[in-house]
């Protein structure tokens, strides 16, 4: 486990140059241990989902699928997202977000329970929306994200609606 963001740092510059020889169940554990370990140092976080980002890339593998959901990902990210970091908390809000909608398009097929359960998925977006009202980079990531979860994850169109989600995005 990291110590610091400066070894998790170390780590993630290591994992971006080697990109592709790395397997997501081998690291994000890890990763996700250092997200919890870690919860208030936002500059970790933003690397964090960044990292994320590239491992879920693969989740036609039955070993990376099941990585995601035994690391509790999901609540994982609502919880990053619940969280205010000063100086640094639109870009975790768009980390967040960019993670959230790659899980829509390529795991939606065994992350439809976790993604839609209670609504804490859709209502993180959507607070992080209302937060950002005049953040254009923080708005786009947030629509592009309730965008996927609405087209690929049964259940979610209508926690949009039931949250007000609609007048948010007119």
């Amino acid at each position: 486990i990291f110590r610091s963001a400066t070894d998790f740092g170390r780590f993630f510059g290591y994992a971006m140059q080697e990109e592709g020889l790395f397997l997501a169940e081998d690291v994000l554990p890890t990763v996700v241990d250092a997200m919890r370990l870690h919860l208030s140092c936002a500059r970790l976080q933003v690397r964090a989902l960044a990292l994320i980002w590239i491992l879920v890339n693969d989740p036609h593998r039955e070993e990376t699928r099941k990585a995601i959901v035994e690391a509790d990902l999901i609540s994982l990210i609502v919880e990053t997202m619940a969280r205010e970091y000063f100086g640094h908390d639109a870009e975790v809000q768009q980390g967040a977000c960019r993670v959230v909608e790659r899980l829509a398009v390529y795991g939606y097929y065994f992350l439809a329970q976790p993604l839609a359960k209670d609504g804490a998925v859709v209502s993180s977006i959507l607070a992080a929306m209302k937060r950002y009202e005049s953040n254009p980079h923080v708005q786009y990531t947030c629509c592009s994200a309730l965008w996927r979860l609405a087209g690929r994850i049964p259940g979610c169109r209508d926690q949009i609606r039931s949250q007000g989600g609609v007048a948010l995005l007119q």
